[in-house]
């Protein structure tokens, strides 16, 4: 009769345990996928506001980047895309719908992007509403979640003339204007 009665305490041991693990690997998965969207967010505030030193700071060494109008390294990539220049006035990146893959230090995802941007075009301002997914790959490199590969699909586009209004009707009360450089305001509290 002992023999079974301690059977049945190892069994709850060992029963108890591989709960415990279950439980430490839901947490480690929520973990990653809070460290996976504050990636997508880093990368919107970089692509936005032109932040070379943290769009290179969220990319694995080896990464790569496929967003139709390039491929190629992500270290290039980093470059490239947060230079300011003259077309584009502004643009407004928000991420939504992720959906995360966890397995161990890698993982795969997918994420829905609505970007707005302002333009210059022939010497008018055009305004271009762009949704798509970001479907990628991410790895964990020294202790930080990273991209790996990142692939951009477009699922619709729309483009529309610029009717932007900052200062007439009830948008003259809102003064804080965002900017595509350090000398945005959110640099100023984050």
């Amino acid at each position: 009769m002992a023999h079974s009665s301690n059977s049945g305490s190892e069994t709850s041991q060992v029963l108890a345990q591989e709960a415990l693990t279950q439980e430490a690997l839901t947490i480690e998965a929520v973990i990653a996928k809070q460290a996976i969207h504050d990636l997508n967010a880093q990368y919107c505030r970089a692509v936005d506001r032109c932040d070379t030193p943290l769009m290179q700071s969220i990319w694995h060494p080896d990464a790569t980047v496929d967003v139709g109008v390039f491929a190629g390294a992500a270290a290039d990539y980093a470059e490239i895309i947060t230079q300011p220049n003259d077309v584009m006035e502004r643009s407004f990146h928000a991420i939504t719908n992720e959906l995360y893959n966890i397995d161990g230090e890698t993982a795969e995802g997918e994420a829905y992007v609505t970007a707005a941007v302002t333009l210059i075009e022939d010497g008018e301002k055009v305004e271009r509403l762009v949704g798509g997914r970001y479907v990628d790959k991410f790895v964990k490199h020294d202790g930080l979640w990273k991209f790996y590969h990142r692939l951009f699909v477009v699922d619709w586009s729309n483009t529309f003339n610029s009717e932007q209004v900052w200062r007439d009707s009830v948008f003259a009360m809102f003064t804080n204007h965002g900017s595509r450089g350090k000398e945005d305001l959110s640099y100023s509290r984050l």
